[in-house]
């Protein structure tokens, strides 16, 4: 937990440094207060969605989700090779050739 706490600050700090440079040579200059304000908020929250997201990623490779959905598909494919639906063949197919 200490890494993680340690990689927030500076990565918030790298941040905060990053639009002071910004800010302090005119690169906010046309957007005007709101527009600068509606950037920072944008990147801040496409950040946190990205973020959130590769949470989910990392969870659901740590609890074998994918594995478990991957059995399932393979059992439902088998049936199909079965009941002649051909699903199951036209994928054997793509790896055979």
């Amino acid at each position: 937990m200490n890494q993680t706490k340690t990689m927030i600050l500076t990565s918030t700090a790298l941040f905060v440094l990053g639009y002071g440079v910004m800010w302090y040579f005119g690169v906010f200059e046309g957007l005007g207060f709101h527009g600068t304000i509606a950037a920072v908020l944008g990147v801040i929250f496409t950040t946190a969605l990205a973020v959130a997201l590769m949470t989910l990623l990392f969870q659901s490779n740590r609890g074998q989700y994918d594995e478990r959905a991957n059995e399932i598909w393979k059992s439902g494919a088998a049936e199909s090779k079965r009941d002649g639906s051909g699903i199951y063949e036209d994928e054997q197919r793509k790896h055979e050739s």
